[in-house]
């Protein structure tokens, strides 16, 4: 909520979703962009370079829009909508 008393923040609008299975040897994604019904899937190595490249593929193919992201593993789950 921002700071006057009695606003709500607009909901951003997304120009994808992502869905990762985090492990500890790998992680397995989906991706929708939101102008389309088709979906990409695949899987990312354990190492923090690999992790950083790929987010780095998204910022560029999607610009400064607004990335759903949902994080599921085993004992945790979540989702995180950050501003790129």
């Amino acid at each position: 909520m921002s700071g006057r008393k009695g606003s709500v923040e607009r909901e951003p609008e997304f120009v994808a979703f992502v869905g990762i299975d985090w492990a500890d040897q790998k992680h397995v994604w989906c991706l929708q962009a939101a102008d389309s019904s088709k979906r990409e899937t695949g899987e990312l190595e354990h190492k923090p370079e690999v992790v950083e490249a790929w987010v780095g593929e998204l910022c560029r193919r999607f610009g400064q829009g607004a990335i759903a992201v949902a994080v599921a593993g085993e004992g945790r789950a979540g989702i995180h909508a950050p501003q790129v």
